[in-house]
């Protein structure tokens, strides 16, 4: 918004220096910029009502700078006639809050001086007639939209405010007709619209050259009816920006005794005895502040002769009692309510800059929960891998708990819901696998391929008594199962490292889950964390579930108690790995663990690590596996047939050992 320097002067008093009040606007009101003579400042929100006006930004600067503000004195004569006498007015609608009217009669109309319609052309609009023009003057000089009607072109001299009804015409000012959606504000007579509330006059009771007899409305309309009627009826004007903002009532009544006796002065209009009033002024705020908690809050550290000077700056009326405060915030001002507001105000007029880097440590850290911490760092594995996690009851059938309570361990029974909400709810879940295929079930007709979990708390009773934990379920739908197998121990894979897992055995050891066509418990230095594995046809139908399924269940209670806090750096080497997989079948008799066991075992000069890609089960009592071995050597880069050599090695050592057949 725009303030030439020239009128913001006619309110102050003093040596008035453009840069410093620029300077101090910038630092402690608001953006401010100045070119040429003229401000253009960025008027906050809650400070549209009393700054957005010359009047308000010349009390601001003298806030600010210690200018004296000149605040405009004037009186007025009323006639013996009463307005009640010559005007009726009637507020029916519950948008409005505040109403104030005056009448002046016999105003001697004219073409405008030079200096209002320069003033008038310079804040964008075009001069009309002394009447109008004096009426936008005290707009732009107080800040609150005044509208002023013919009088005589009121039915009956009655003025009514209410609502619109719908399909009602509106004729503006400028000649165009809106037809009315209904519950708009309106200002009416017996007859027509002669008003729309807070935005626009009608072209029906406007004031021309003729006029001599009006009535002067200053109101405070509800803001968001001002605001939807403007967008719903495509018009902005001055006046619905303000009441957008919310008038304050205070302002509007000085505006409208101004313009009173402005119509007076350069009229000679006669001005009725009395004016219209409707609206219930709330009671003086008080608002009580203490220094010492002023100064803690603030972390500065103010003096009482400090905080009275600048209560006194900020214009706001105090008693005092030791170190505490009763302040009355100015009438004008919207925005002070609290006494975090009156803080923000005193430490605005003190300087932000000011406030010494030293504060007293009053906030602490919030406690972080260790699971909390964790879970989270799975959750962000999960999302690189492309996994996302579903939500479900925490309840599930007596079907489903047959199925999977194979996996609880021994001494461990099912939680009972004793007043279940349906017979598909009877028991709290003590395995997240139920819900991780209900969710497949729901969503494998919209996705390919997909990769879904579960991270939440399961429950169960342990030697009968209750007990909770945090545990993981995923799984993921491929065409082939070797695939789903294989995505599934990457998984695994990727989380012991990215989770730093320490721990120096890892085996498998198949079981035969009633759910699973093949399947293995994941142990840890002897100790069950997991299950993996691939889900039968029988599952598959219950849940009605298409393609193959691996899963992988997790405790993340005993895999919390494995993970490391920090990274262990491993030397890379400086020569290069070279990897070479082995494909073999063994009777199905033979467990993977017996395999994984005697591979450990392997001592060959040259081989960095191993892991198992794949098992499946073939026909005839057979089964597949494929492991992947890695050799790297510290002195040089191995040779092909130096690797040949060791891979002839460690194949003799299978063979010889479970009698394999290699592929």
């Amino acid at each position: 918004m725009k303030f030439r320097l020239k009128d913001l002067k006619n309110y102050l008093q003093g040596k008035i220096e453009p840069e410093k009040i620029l300077n101090d606007l910038n630092l402690k009101a608001f953006e401010t910029s100045y070119e040429n003579g003229v401000f253009d400042i960025d008027i906050l929100y809650n400070r549209f009502s009393d700054s957005a006006s010359i009047l308000g930004i010349a009390k601001e600067i003298s806030i600010l700078t210690g200018l004296k503000f000149k605040e405009p004195i004037f009186k007025f004569k009323e006639s013996k006639k009463k307005i009640e006498k010559e005007v009726k007015v009637k507020i029916l609608s519950k948008k409005t809050s505040f109403y104030f009217g005056r009448a002046v009669l016999n105003i001697k109309n004219k073409e405008s001086e030079n200096w209002l319609k320069e003033f008038l052309n310079f804040y964008g609009l075009n001069s009309v007639n002394l009447i109008v023009d004096l009426s936008n003057f005290v707009m732009f000089e107080y800040g609150a939209p005044l509208h002023i009607f013919d009088l005589d072109k009121i039915k009956n001299k009655e003025i009514i405010v209410r609502e619109a009804k719908r399909g009602e015409k509106f004729f503006s000012l400028d000649g165009q007709e809106y037809e009315l959606q209904g519950e708009e504000i309106v200002i009416t007579d017996k007859e027509k619209i002669l008003a729309l509330a807070g935005i626009k006059g009608s072209k029906l009771a406007e004031v021309d050259l003729k006029t001599k007899n009006v009535f002067i409305e200053a109101a405070v309309f509800d803001p968001v009816s001002i605001y939807q009627t403007s967008r719903k009826l495509g018009i902005k004007t001055e006046a619905s920006l303000r009441f957008e903002r919310k008038v304050n009532p205070y302002i509007a009544l000085k505006a409208l005794e101004r313009i009173s006796y402005l119509l007076q002065k350069y009229g000679r209009g006669e001005i009725l005895r009395g004016k219209f009033s409707f609206g219930k002024f709330e009671p003086q705020r008080k608002i009580e502040i203490n220094l010492d908690h002023l100064n803690k809050f603030l972390g500065i550290n103010l003096r009482i002769f400090e905080i009275k000077n600048l209560l006194k700056k900020l214009l706001l009326n105090f008693k005092q009692n030791k170190n505490t405060f009763v302040l009355y915030p100015p009438l004008e001002r919207n925005d002070l309510n609290t006494k975090e507001d009156i803080y923000e105000e005193i430490l605005r007029i003190y300087g932000v800059n000011n406030v010494k880097e030293n504060f007293e440590p009053i906030l602490h850290p919030a406690y972080v929960d260790e699971n909390f911490k964790f879970n989270f760092k799975i959750r962000e594995c999960l999302k690189e891998l492309g996994y996302s996690e579903i939500f479900n009851y925490s309840l599930f059938s007596e079907k489903e708990k047959e199925i999977l309570k194979e996996v609880l361990k021994e001494n461990c029974e099912p939680i009972e819901i004793l007043n279940p909400l349906s017979k598909n709810y009877d028991f709290f879940e003590f395995t997240l696998l139920s819900g991780v295929f209900k969710g497949i079930s729901l969503n494998q007709k919209k996705f390919n391929n997909l990769k879904i979990y579960r991270l939440e708390k399961i429950a169960f009773l342990e030697n009968n008594k209750p007990k909770e934990k945090y545990s993981l379920a995923l799984a993921c739908t491929q065409k082939e199962k070797t695939k789903a197998l294989e995505e599934m121990k990457t998984v695994w894979e990727f989380l012991k490292k990215k989770i730093r897992l320490k721990f120096k055995n890892e085996s498998f050891n198949e079981k035969n889950y009633s759910f699973l066509s093949l399947g293995a418990d994941i142990y840890l230095d002897n100790e069950k964390i997991g299950i993996i594995g691939i889900l039968n046809h029988k599952i598959k139908n219950f849940y009605d579930i298409d393609g193959d399924v691996a899963l992988l269940e997790l405790d993340l209670e005993k895999i919390k108690n494995k993970s490391l806090d920090y990274e262990k750096f491993v030397y890379w080497g400086s020569y290069p790995e070279i990897i070479r997989d082995i494909s073999f079948m063994v009777n199905k008799e033979i467990k993977t663990e017996e395999i994984l066991e005697i591979i450990k075992q392997i001592k060959i000069e040259n081989l960095k690590n191993f892991q198992l890609l794949d098992i499946y089960f073939l026909e005839a009592n057979k089964k597949s596996y494929t492991f992947r071995f890695i050799f790297q050597s510290e002195k040089g880069t191995l040779k092909d047939e130096e690797v040949e050599s060791l891979v002839e090695r460690i194949k003799n050592i299978l063979e010889n050992k479970f009698r394999v057949e290699f592929r």
